[in-house]
């Protein structure tokens, strides 16, 4: 009997930072990752059985493919071992086995961050073995981040410098109420030129979450998610209104519940009021035309209707409340006994309904 087991490594995961230059007061015994990276070996060396250039490798990739360690001379010559391109204690690179997962992320800026926002994005995609790197541009040294940035063609509108940061956030797995803490923020710094656009494009992911408890009720999760931004804004002082993005609509906890439970059967309601008017005689049919124009053109209306037992009356009120609740109004049927309340679909009695 042959046995055996399967085990899988957890991959590990470097964080990059980013930073703009430090002072020169800064040691080069505590260089950062990206200091590092800057410092990476020169020459060539052979990943995945093809033959790299250390100048042609970004950031991220180059803590995926490589870690370092400190320098050991013993292991000078020895395969995947590498030095450092610095007079000022090199560390040894080593080339990653492919037993061992890896991943990197780079920390997230906001646009509002300035230099350091337009340096992140550099460096996603730009090889670089130092600032001065980056800054340059065809020949021209640029004199800050954000104009090289610019010149590569790189966020010509500032809804497309937010609309980068969304998408890098959406592609780290920020969770939906991170993703809207970061449209407030870019919101109110005035980093959104279209806030309008730029919400109709992420809607969506703002508001996956509701999305997902309330898959019944999409009108409700975009309230939901409004009442959220809302709620964040009044600490600055700002509505929704301020930035052309429409208000939600303030439910109290009766009528979002009302809504909730009747609103994903409006078509069974419509359907089944639809025949039952069918069904209706000359006089129900004019007391049911009498309620719903009330209804339609938001006018007061005290009816009595009064008949012998067994003349519909129930049927007609049921009616009613079906046809209002397919077209998402709110009905509360009430009796003055629970007997009588259990006749029409979300009754109640009357001294539960109105506390009397």
């Amino acid at each position: 009997m042959l046995g055996f087991a399967i085990t899988h490594k957890r991959p590990s995961v470097t964080p990059l930072p980013i930073h703009l230059p430090y002072p020169d007061l800064h040691s080069n015994d505590t260089k950062s990752l990206l200091e590092h990276y800057f410092a990476r070996p020169l020459y060539h060396f052979i990943h995945h059985g093809s033959i790299r250039s250390f100048d042609d490798v970004v950031y991220k990739e180059y803590y995926t493919i490589f870690r370092i360690a400190t320098y050991n001379a013993k292991h000078d010559g020895h395969n995947n071992y590498f030095t450092e391109n610095t007079s000022m204690n090199p560390m040894h690179v080593i080339l990653r086995t492919g037993s061992e997962p890896h991943f990197t992320r780079l920390h997230h800026v906001r646009p509002s961050a300035g230099d350091r926002f337009y340096l992140r994005a550099l460096l996603q995609f730009k090889p670089a073995r130092s600032y001065n790197d980056l800054l340059t541009v065809n020949g021209v040294l640029y004199d800050n981040f954000q104009t090289a940035t610019m010149a590569h063609g790189m966020f010509q509108t500032t809804d497309s410098e937010s609309n980068y940061a969304l998408s890098e956030a959406i592609s780290a797995l920020y969770t939906p109420p991170q993703l809207r803490i970061l449209f407030i923020h870019l919101l109110v710094n005035d980093c959104i030129e279209s806030p309008i656009a730029t919400w109709n494009e992420f809607l969506a992911n703002f508001s996956f979450d509701f999305t997902i408890q309330h898959r019944d009720d999409p009108e409700y999760a975009l309230n939901k998610t409004l009442q959220h931004l809302s709620s964040m804004l009044e600490e600055y002082g700002k509505t929704l209104l301020d930035f052309g993005l429409q208000e939600p609509t303030c439910l109290s906890t009766e009528v979002e519940h009302e809504l909730r439970h009747w609103r994903p059967l409006a078509a069974v309601l419509q359907a089944r009021a639809s025949h039952a008017i069918e069904l209706l005689n000359t006089e129900q049919l004019e007391i049911y035309h009498h309620v719903m124009s009330s209804v339609v053109n938001n006018e007061q209306l005290l009816l009595f209707i009064d008949g012998k037992a067994g003349c519909s009356k129930t049927f007609l009120v049921n009616v009613i409340c079906d046809t209002i609740r397919a077209q998402n109004g709110i009905v509360l049927p009430t009796a003055t006994s629970a007997f009588a309340a259990q006749l029409y679909p979300g009754g109640r009695t009357t001294h539960s309904m109105f506390k009397v």
